[in-house]
């Protein structure tokens, strides 16, 4: 899909100017893709990311976490006993490129203080700061919400497009 995309309408076609942006399950998404890819994406904008692998990796057959049930979430990421180790999460790919000494794509990550995902997020944030992984992290006031992410949204992207 990039390939045909960029090829289509004329997109960058290199790392350094594709960027991936994404808020609550899409900052999930633009962490895994960007981390997954890490030849493709030059920046990565996360909001309000759903973080939620350590969770999902503690889910029993049968049981509900009050968002989904233990069968989606297999089928979203697989066996859930074994989401810790596999490609689903990002703490894998971030350190398979530290392993690989591969080229990390920047890293932009915001939530809101009194967003249900923020402990999801901090805990990102200090796992990165742990593998001395240059990023940016911001935490200001605000909800899982438009107006959250508009102001971020407008701060991500001058960082982007800024640098």
């Amino acid at each position: 899909m990039p390939d045909y995309l960029k090829k289509t309408f004329g997109l960058a076609n290199n790392a350094d100017d594709t960027f991936i942006l994404g808020l609550s399950m899409g900052g999930f998404g633009a962490l895994h893709t960007g981390l997954a890819y890490p030849g493709r994406f030059g920046k990565i904008g996360a909001m309000s990311s759903a973080l939620i692998v350590h969770e999902v990796a503690g889910m029993k057959e049968g049981s509900f976490n009050g968002v989904a049930n233990y069968e989606y979430y297999r089928e979203c990421f697989g066996n859930p006993a074994d989401v810790l180790k596999s490609d689903a999460n990002p703490e894998t790919l971030v350190d398979r490129i530290l392993a690989e000494k591969g080229r990390m794509p920047g890293i932009y990550m915001a939530c809101g203080t009194e967003d249900f995902l923020l402990e999801n997020n901090r805990e990102f944030h200090k796992f990165l700061e742990g593998r001395g992984v240059e990023h940016i992290y911001k935490e200001s006031k605000g909800s899982h919400d438009m107006t959250f992410w508009n102001e971020y949204t407008e701060k991500i992207t001058e960082w982007m497009f800024g640098e």
